[in-house]
């Protein structure tokens, strides 16, 4: 079972968006970087993106998935992300089982590590 962070449902009325959104990404095993064309100019998913690459550094451990949605121009991905496979979500092209097989398969290699 995964625990989803969705900034509709945990960023209430009167709550920092910046804070919430830094603790969601802090707390979080993993980040599912959903890239459209709108959230490849966006500056906030650049500082989400830039901040899971600090702590997959730091952990040495793979925190970031990115997902391509319609639209999007693989060859316009950030430098970051083109060295990386990614899932891709439109249309679908199983790319929804691709990232859970991927979280299995993330986790259980942090399994084997650990002991």
């Amino acid at each position: 079972m995964l625990d989803v962070w969705l900034d509709e449902r945990e960023v209430l009325v009167g709550d920092s968006i910046h804070e919430k959104v830094e603790e969601g990404v802090s707390s979080c095993d993993y980040l599912i970087a959903l890239l459209s064309s709108a959230s490849l100019e966006s500056a906030w998913v650049r500082e989400e993106v830039d901040a899971i690459r600090v702590r997959e550094k730091e952990s040495r451990s793979i925190v970031l998935l990115p997902a391509v949605l319609e639209g999007v121009d693989r060859r316009t991905l950030p430098a970051l992300l083109k060295n990386r496979r990614f899932a891709v979500l439109a249309p679908y092209d199983n790319g929804l089982q691709d990232l859970l097989k991927s979280i299995e398969g993330h986790e259980e290699r942090r399994r084997r590590s650990a002991s």
